[in-house]
Protein backbone atom coordinates (compact mmCIF):
# COMPACT_ATOMS: atom_id res chain seq x y z
CA UNK A 1 0.00 0.00 0.00
CA UNK A 2 1.22 3.18 -0.75
CA UNK A 3 1.99 6.43 1.40
CA UNK A 4 -0.79 9.00 1.52
CA UNK A 5 1.84 11.82 -0.12
CA UNK A 6 2.16 9.21 -2.89
CA UNK A 7 -1.48 8.87 -3.52
CA UNK A 8 -1.27 12.92 -3.66
CA UNK A 9 0.63 13.21 -6.17
CA UNK A 10 -0.63 10.11 -8.77
CA UNK A 11 -4.28 11.88 -8.07
CA UNK A 12 -2.80 15.40 -9.01
CA UNK A 13 -1.57 13.89 -12.30
CA UNK A 14 -4.85 11.98 -13.25
CA UNK A 15 -6.71 15.89 -12.72
CA UNK A 16 -4.36 17.73 -14.69
CA UNK A 17 -4.56 15.83 -18.37
CA UNK A 18 -8.49 15.41 -17.33
CA UNK A 19 -8.65 19.23 -16.73
CA UNK A 20 -7.15 20.10 -19.93
CA UNK A 21 -9.53 17.56 -21.90
CA UNK A 22 -12.13 19.08 -19.98
CA UNK A 23 -10.77 22.72 -20.97
CA UNK A 24 -10.54 20.99 -24.73
CA UNK A 25 -14.21 19.72 -24.95
CA UNK A 26 -15.19 23.54 -23.51
CA UNK A 27 -13.40 25.27 -26.45
CA UNK A 28 -14.61 23.10 -29.12
CA UNK A 29 -18.02 23.17 -27.50
CA UNK A 30 -17.97 27.11 -27.57
CA UNK A 31 -16.38 27.70 -30.95
CA UNK A 32 -19.25 25.49 -32.35
CA UNK A 33 -21.87 27.26 -30.74
CA UNK A 34 -20.87 30.94 -31.02
CA UNK A 35 -20.62 31.43 -34.35
CA UNK A 36 -24.07 29.51 -34.77
CA UNK A 37 -25.88 31.57 -32.10
CA UNK A 38 -23.83 35.43 -33.46
CA UNK A 39 -24.67 34.52 -36.95
CA UNK A 40 -28.20 33.87 -35.67
CA UNK A 41 -29.14 36.59 -34.07
CA UNK A 42 -30.81 38.44 -36.99
CA UNK A 43 -32.66 35.76 -37.84
CA UNK A 44 -35.91 36.32 -35.70
CA UNK A 45 -36.27 40.13 -37.08
CA UNK A 46 -35.52 39.03 -40.57
CA UNK A 47 -38.28 36.04 -40.08
CA UNK A 48 -40.62 38.68 -38.36
CA UNK A 49 -39.76 41.01 -41.28
CA UNK A 50 -38.50 43.73 -39.59
CA UNK A 51 -38.97 47.29 -41.10
CA UNK A 52 -35.62 48.11 -39.85
CA UNK A 53 -33.43 45.82 -41.91
CA UNK A 54 -36.02 45.31 -44.82
CA UNK A 55 -35.26 48.59 -45.69
CA UNK A 56 -31.99 49.21 -45.41
CA UNK A 57 -31.39 46.30 -47.75
CA UNK A 58 -34.45 47.84 -49.97
CA UNK A 59 -31.96 51.25 -50.01
CA UNK A 60 -28.80 49.33 -51.26
CA UNK A 61 -30.78 47.43 -54.35
CA UNK A 62 -32.45 51.09 -54.94
CA UNK A 63 -28.44 52.51 -54.90
CA UNK A 64 -27.52 49.46 -57.37
CA UNK A 65 -30.36 50.01 -59.57
CA UNK A 66 -29.21 54.32 -59.54
CA UNK A 67 -25.92 53.77 -60.20
CA UNK A 68 -26.67 51.30 -63.10
CA UNK A 69 -29.16 53.92 -64.26
CA UNK A 70 -26.30 56.76 -64.41
CA UNK A 71 -23.69 54.73 -66.15
CA UNK A 72 -26.73 53.69 -68.63
CA UNK A 73 -27.39 57.64 -69.05
CA UNK A 74 -23.89 58.23 -69.97
CA UNK A 75 -23.77 55.52 -72.72
CA UNK A 76 -22.21 52.37 -70.80
CA UNK A 77 -23.73 48.81 -70.82
CA UNK A 78 -24.57 49.30 -66.85
CA UNK A 79 -23.28 48.01 -63.87
CA UNK A 80 -23.97 44.19 -64.64
CA UNK A 81 -24.85 42.37 -68.05
CA UNK A 82 -25.37 39.38 -69.49
CA UNK A 83 -26.97 36.30 -66.99
CA UNK A 84 -25.29 38.03 -64.10
CA UNK A 85 -27.12 41.05 -64.66
CA UNK A 86 -30.94 39.44 -65.69
CA UNK A 87 -30.69 37.72 -62.08
CA UNK A 88 -29.89 41.02 -60.06
CA UNK A 89 -32.21 43.16 -62.07
CA UNK A 90 -34.83 40.32 -61.70
CA UNK A 91 -34.35 39.82 -57.96
CA UNK A 92 -34.17 43.14 -57.01
CA UNK A 93 -37.64 43.77 -59.11
CA UNK A 94 -38.97 40.55 -57.02
CA UNK A 95 -37.54 41.83 -53.82
CA UNK A 96 -38.85 45.73 -54.17
CA UNK A 97 -42.38 44.37 -55.18
CA UNK A 98 -42.62 42.26 -52.38
CA UNK A 99 -41.83 45.31 -49.97
CA UNK A 100 -44.38 47.18 -51.42
CA UNK A 101 -46.76 44.34 -51.08
CA UNK A 102 -46.05 43.76 -47.37
CA UNK A 103 -45.74 48.13 -47.01
CA UNK A 104 -48.12 49.78 -49.24
CA UNK A 105 -47.19 52.98 -47.39
CA UNK A 106 -43.82 52.26 -49.29
CA UNK A 107 -44.87 51.63 -52.26
CA UNK A 108 -44.05 55.08 -53.84
CA UNK A 109 -40.54 54.47 -53.07
CA UNK A 110 -40.36 51.23 -54.63
CA UNK A 111 -42.69 50.32 -57.21
CA UNK A 112 -40.86 52.66 -59.73
CA UNK A 113 -37.91 51.23 -59.22
CA UNK A 114 -39.00 47.39 -59.30
CA UNK A 115 -40.52 48.46 -62.94
CA UNK A 116 -37.29 49.87 -63.74
CA UNK A 117 -35.48 47.22 -62.90
CA UNK A 118 -37.31 44.52 -64.40
CA UNK A 119 -37.73 46.04 -67.60
CA UNK A 120 -34.14 46.49 -67.68
CA UNK A 121 -34.31 42.35 -67.74
CA UNK A 122 -35.37 42.85 -71.54
CA UNK A 123 -33.07 44.30 -72.76
CA UNK A 124 -30.51 42.39 -75.05
CA UNK A 125 -27.14 42.62 -73.54
CA UNK A 126 -28.72 40.69 -70.90
CA UNK A 127 -29.43 37.12 -73.32
CA UNK A 128 -26.38 36.78 -75.70
CA UNK A 129 -25.52 33.64 -74.09
CA UNK A 130 -29.11 32.19 -74.48
CA UNK A 131 -29.73 33.72 -78.37
CA UNK A 132 -26.06 32.54 -78.99
CA UNK A 133 -27.23 29.00 -77.40
CA UNK A 134 -30.75 29.04 -79.91
CA UNK A 135 -28.71 29.43 -82.83
CA UNK A 136 -29.76 32.96 -83.02
CA UNK A 137 -33.22 32.90 -82.35
CA UNK A 138 -34.00 35.62 -79.95
CA UNK A 139 -36.70 34.47 -77.39
CA UNK A 140 -38.56 37.84 -77.06
CA UNK A 141 -38.83 38.50 -80.56
CA UNK A 142 -40.44 35.06 -81.78
CA UNK A 143 -42.88 34.30 -79.07
CA UNK A 144 -44.73 31.60 -81.10
CA UNK A 145 -41.66 29.83 -81.48
CA UNK A 146 -41.60 25.81 -80.50
CA UNK A 147 -38.31 26.68 -78.67
CA UNK A 148 -38.91 26.31 -74.87
CA UNK A 149 -36.63 29.31 -73.79
CA UNK A 150 -37.59 29.50 -70.26
CA UNK A 151 -35.01 31.32 -69.12
CA UNK A 152 -37.46 34.07 -70.19
CA UNK A 153 -39.56 33.70 -67.44
CA UNK A 154 -37.07 35.57 -65.13
CA UNK A 155 -38.12 38.92 -66.84
CA UNK A 156 -41.43 37.37 -67.67
CA UNK A 157 -41.93 37.14 -63.08
CA UNK A 158 -39.84 40.57 -62.83
CA UNK A 159 -42.33 42.46 -65.04
CA UNK A 160 -45.57 40.44 -63.69
CA UNK A 161 -44.64 41.70 -59.96
CA UNK A 162 -43.62 45.20 -61.01
CA UNK A 163 -46.91 45.11 -62.77
CA UNK A 164 -49.07 43.94 -59.62
CA UNK A 165 -47.62 47.11 -57.39
CA UNK A 166 -46.74 49.95 -59.93
CA UNK A 167 -50.21 51.87 -60.44
CA UNK A 168 -48.12 53.33 -63.39
CA UNK A 169 -46.64 50.13 -64.93
CA UNK A 170 -46.05 51.11 -68.72
CA UNK A 171 -48.82 49.85 -71.53
CA UNK A 172 -46.17 48.33 -73.27
CA UNK A 173 -44.40 46.08 -70.65
CA UNK A 174 -47.69 44.70 -69.82
CA UNK A 175 -48.26 43.66 -73.66
CA UNK A 176 -44.90 42.05 -73.40
CA UNK A 177 -45.76 40.12 -70.36
CA UNK A 178 -48.55 39.04 -71.77
CA UNK A 179 -47.02 37.65 -74.89
CA UNK A 180 -44.52 35.74 -72.98
CA UNK A 181 -47.33 34.52 -70.73
CA UNK A 182 -49.21 33.35 -73.35
CA UNK A 183 -46.60 31.81 -75.12
CA UNK A 184 -45.12 29.79 -72.03
CA UNK A 185 -48.98 28.74 -71.32
CA UNK A 186 -48.80 27.03 -74.50
CA UNK A 187 -45.79 25.66 -73.85
CA UNK A 188 -46.06 24.06 -71.03
CA UNK A 189 -49.18 22.46 -71.37
CA UNK A 190 -48.10 21.22 -74.78
CA UNK A 191 -45.49 19.35 -72.48
CA UNK A 192 -46.39 15.55 -71.00
CA UNK A 193 -44.27 16.36 -68.14
CA UNK A 194 -44.23 20.15 -68.06
CA UNK A 195 -41.02 20.60 -68.66
CA UNK A 196 -39.66 23.23 -71.26
CA UNK A 197 -36.03 23.76 -72.57
CA UNK A 198 -33.79 26.65 -71.62
CA UNK A 199 -31.33 25.81 -73.31
CA UNK A 200 -31.60 23.43 -76.72
CA UNK A 201 -32.14 20.02 -75.37
CA UNK A 202 -31.83 21.35 -71.34
CA UNK A 203 -34.68 21.70 -69.82
CA UNK A 204 -34.17 23.33 -65.79
CA UNK A 205 -36.85 22.60 -63.27
CA UNK A 206 -35.76 25.88 -61.55
CA UNK A 207 -36.44 27.57 -64.70
CA UNK A 208 -40.04 26.43 -65.51
CA UNK A 209 -40.82 26.75 -61.68
CA UNK A 210 -40.16 30.43 -62.56
CA UNK A 211 -42.37 29.94 -66.01
CA UNK A 212 -45.05 28.71 -63.77
CA UNK A 213 -44.40 31.98 -61.00
CA UNK A 214 -44.72 34.22 -63.80
CA UNK A 215 -48.08 33.04 -65.10
CA UNK A 216 -49.00 32.97 -61.19
CA UNK A 217 -48.56 36.67 -60.95
CA UNK A 218 -49.97 37.26 -64.46
CA UNK A 219 -53.32 36.18 -63.23
CA UNK A 220 -52.94 37.79 -60.26
CA UNK A 221 -51.90 40.86 -62.14
CA UNK A 222 -54.94 40.72 -64.83
CA UNK A 223 -57.52 38.40 -63.32
CA UNK A 224 -57.17 35.72 -65.76
CA UNK A 225 -57.63 32.25 -64.92
CA UNK A 226 -54.43 29.78 -65.08
CA UNK A 227 -55.30 27.47 -63.16
CA UNK A 228 -55.37 24.71 -65.39
CA UNK A 229 -51.48 25.38 -66.51
CA UNK A 230 -50.74 25.56 -63.11
CA UNK A 231 -52.19 22.25 -61.68
CA UNK A 232 -50.55 20.67 -64.99
CA UNK A 233 -47.10 22.12 -63.76
CA UNK A 234 -47.76 20.86 -60.38
CA UNK A 235 -48.88 17.85 -60.81
CA UNK A 236 -45.69 16.75 -62.77
CA UNK A 237 -42.90 18.67 -60.67
CA UNK A 238 -44.23 16.03 -58.00
CA UNK A 239 -44.17 13.26 -60.06
CA UNK A 240 -41.14 14.14 -62.62
CA UNK A 241 -38.92 16.66 -61.38
CA UNK A 242 -38.30 15.91 -57.89
CA UNK A 243 -35.55 12.82 -57.15
CA UNK A 244 -37.50 10.11 -54.89
CA UNK A 245 -34.45 9.03 -52.79
CA UNK A 246 -33.30 13.05 -51.53
CA UNK A 247 -36.43 15.26 -51.80
CA UNK A 248 -34.27 17.30 -54.13
CA UNK A 249 -35.45 19.03 -57.29
CA UNK A 250 -33.17 17.24 -60.32
CA UNK A 251 -30.93 20.12 -61.50
CA UNK A 252 -30.91 19.83 -65.55
CA UNK A 253 -33.70 17.24 -67.30
CA UNK A 254 -34.96 16.39 -70.68
CA UNK A 255 -37.98 17.49 -71.95
CA UNK A 256 -39.17 14.16 -72.11
CA UNK A 257 -38.52 13.86 -67.74
CA UNK A 258 -35.48 12.08 -67.99
CA UNK A 259 -32.62 13.04 -65.57
CA UNK A 260 -29.30 14.76 -66.84
CA UNK A 261 -27.78 15.52 -64.25
CA UNK A 262 -28.05 14.89 -60.26
CA UNK A 263 -30.61 16.83 -57.71
CA UNK A 264 -29.12 19.46 -56.08
CA UNK A 265 -30.07 21.70 -53.05
CA UNK A 266 -28.96 25.03 -54.38
CA UNK A 267 -31.47 24.54 -57.38
CA UNK A 268 -34.23 23.45 -55.07
CA UNK A 269 -33.97 26.44 -53.09
CA UNK A 270 -34.19 28.83 -56.16
CA UNK A 271 -37.01 26.67 -57.11
CA UNK A 272 -39.32 26.54 -53.83
CA UNK A 273 -38.86 30.27 -53.94
CA UNK A 274 -40.04 30.39 -57.00
CA UNK A 275 -42.84 27.39 -56.66
CA UNK A 276 -43.74 30.14 -53.50
CA UNK A 277 -45.70 32.55 -56.35
CA UNK A 278 -47.83 29.39 -57.68
CA UNK A 279 -48.43 26.73 -55.90
CA UNK A 280 -48.68 26.96 -51.34
CA UNK A 281 -47.85 23.24 -51.17
CA UNK A 282 -44.08 23.61 -52.77
CA UNK A 283 -43.27 26.68 -50.97
CA UNK A 284 -40.07 28.23 -49.12
CA UNK A 285 -39.65 28.04 -45.53
CA UNK A 286 -40.46 31.92 -44.22
CA UNK A 287 -43.36 31.38 -47.08
CA UNK A 288 -44.62 28.24 -44.78
CA UNK A 289 -43.65 30.03 -41.73
CA UNK A 290 -41.26 27.15 -40.58
CA UNK A 291 -39.55 29.57 -38.35
CA UNK A 292 -36.46 26.58 -37.07
CA UNK A 293 -35.56 25.67 -40.96
CA UNK A 294 -35.10 29.26 -41.87
CA UNK A 295 -33.40 30.48 -38.83
CA UNK A 296 -30.99 27.29 -39.65
CA UNK A 297 -30.40 28.40 -42.91
CA UNK A 298 -30.20 32.08 -42.22
CA UNK A 299 -27.57 31.59 -39.93
CA UNK A 300 -25.36 30.25 -43.06
CA UNK A 301 -25.94 32.89 -45.12
CA UNK A 302 -25.07 35.71 -42.26
CA UNK A 303 -21.54 33.76 -41.52
CA UNK A 304 -20.72 33.62 -45.32
CA UNK A 305 -22.39 37.13 -46.46
CA UNK A 306 -20.69 39.54 -44.13
CA UNK A 307 -23.65 42.22 -43.54
CA UNK A 308 -22.34 45.10 -43.43
CA UNK A 309 -24.50 49.01 -42.61
CA UNK A 310 -23.33 52.19 -44.29
CA UNK A 311 -25.64 54.82 -42.94
CA UNK A 312 -29.17 53.54 -44.06
CA UNK A 313 -28.14 50.94 -46.12
CA UNK A 314 -27.66 47.47 -45.43
CA UNK A 315 -25.35 45.07 -47.72
CA UNK A 316 -23.82 41.47 -47.83
CA UNK A 317 -20.27 42.29 -48.48
CA UNK A 318 -19.53 38.97 -49.97
CA UNK A 319 -22.25 38.94 -52.42
CA UNK A 320 -22.12 41.73 -54.39
CA UNK A 321 -24.94 43.37 -56.08
CA UNK A 322 -25.89 39.85 -57.22
CA UNK A 323 -26.04 38.56 -53.48
CA UNK A 324 -27.66 41.70 -52.19
CA UNK A 325 -30.59 41.39 -54.49
CA UNK A 326 -31.10 37.60 -54.05
CA UNK A 327 -31.04 38.25 -50.41
CA UNK A 328 -33.66 41.07 -50.87
CA UNK A 329 -35.61 38.83 -52.57
CA UNK A 330 -35.69 35.42 -50.54
CA UNK A 331 -35.60 37.46 -47.11
CA UNK A 332 -38.54 39.10 -47.83
CA UNK A 333 -40.85 36.58 -49.63
CA UNK A 334 -43.88 35.50 -47.50
CA UNK A 335 -47.25 34.25 -47.19
CA UNK A 336 -48.52 36.92 -49.17
CA UNK A 337 -47.17 35.71 -52.06
CA UNK A 338 -48.01 31.93 -51.40
CA UNK A 339 -51.72 30.76 -52.63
Amino acid sequence: MGSPDGVSRRSHRFRRPFALVAGVVAAVTIAGLLPSWWCGRDADAWFRGDPGRVRALAEESVAFEAADDQQRANGSSGELTGMWGLIAHQMTALGLAQISLAHPDWRDRYAPVATRAAAKTLLPEMRPVFTAAWYGEDGVTVPDSANGHAYLSYPALALGMARLVDPAFPPDLAARQDALVTSYERRLLASPTALIDTLPGEAYPTDVAAVAAAIAVHGRATGADHSAVLAHWARQVRAVQIDPGTGLVLQRMGADGRAHDAPRASGTGLAAYFAGFADRALASARAFGHRDVFTRIFRTTDLAGLPLRSGNRLRFANGGAIGNALLLAFLTSGPELAR
